[in-house]
């Protein structure tokens, strides 16, 4: 509930913001944005979960790391870390330890965490703002724990390690390009480094752990990047509720689409048929 309301709030006066502008949406390439984007980073995590799987010696196949990725991202909405949940009980059902499970689950968060942290800051470096720096210096040190849990979970799964990365890599452009066009839909001329710090809101917001989905909290981080750059604040809110708004749609449509085809009214015996088959 005080997520909804911080959400109400801060959108409320950035589209306020934003329409004193005289800019307008483009409600077909907004829908462009989410219909082409949500699907990518839905692939994206079904890749990462299976590689995950991988490192914890369970073998996913990637149908059903598909249907664990979308209801994952549905569970987003509730008032607890729901994709974790919904990730770390498939990964439990396919025969891998809490430990396992916490320890494999980590090391691709801080992966992710690196991967944007390097991407972003560089966008802020080739933009000429200083604060990318810092960026760069988080990631560099996200290296250090990242290499310790590798050398514990990943041991043994070079190339897996190698390939989660890369998976990492691919989500975070995925989301640039996502938010490029969001930008765009909205009639603002953007660039890298713009971009950037909409993805990095984010990835912040999520980080934080407050609210499903950083509700209220990704658009109000947004808002705040956004005067340290040259989008204005009520732009920034606007765009992160916009991205946010079309890819619950979208996502809806492809759970919904999901649940018809009773794949995850199943499963759980699609894991347990699936990984024995594996």
């Amino acid at each position: 509930m005080v997520g909804l309301v911080l959400f109400i709030i801060v959108v409320g006066l950035g589209v306020a913001d934003y329409r004193r502008r005289d800019l307008e949406i483009n409600v077909v390439l907004l829908a462009l944005a989410a219909v082409v984007g949500t699907p990518v980073v839905l692939l994206a995590n079904a890749a990462e979960l299976t590689l995950v799987g991988r490192l914890v010696d369970v073998r996913l196949p990637y149908r059903t790391s598909l249907v664990t990725s979308v209801t994952a991202s549905a569970a987003n909405i509730l008032p607890l870390p729901g994709s974790v949940l919904v990730r770390s009980w498939v990964l439990n059902r396919g025969g891998a330890s809490a430990r396992q499970v916490v320890g494999a689950t980590a090391m691709a968060g801080v992966a992710w965490l690196v991967a944007t942290f390097s991407l972003t800051g560089l966008a802020a470096v080739v933009g000429g703002f200083p604060a990318g720096w810092l960026l760069l210096a988080a990631a560099a040190a996200g290296m250090v724990p990242l290499r310790l849990m590798v050398n514990r979970t990943g041991h043994g799964h070079p190339l897996t390690v190698a390939a989660l990365f890369g998976v990492e890599v691919t989500t975070v452009l995925a989301e640039l390009g996502r938010y490029w066009v969001v930008l765009a839909a909205l009639g603002v001329d953007s660039d890298l480094t713009i971009v950037s710090a909409l993805v990095l809101a984010n990835v912040l917001a999520t980080a934080t752990g407050l609210f499903p989905g950083g509700l209220g909290v990704r658009e109000l981080i947004a808002g705040l990047l956004g005067s340290f750059i040259s989008l204005p604040a009520g732009v920034a809110i606007t765009a992160s509720a916009s991205d946010r708004i079309a890819t619950s749609i979208v996502l809806g449509v492809i759970l919904l689409g999901v649940g018809l085809s009773k794949g995850t009214l199943h499963l759980d015996s699609q894991i347990r048929g699936e990984v024995a088959d594996a």
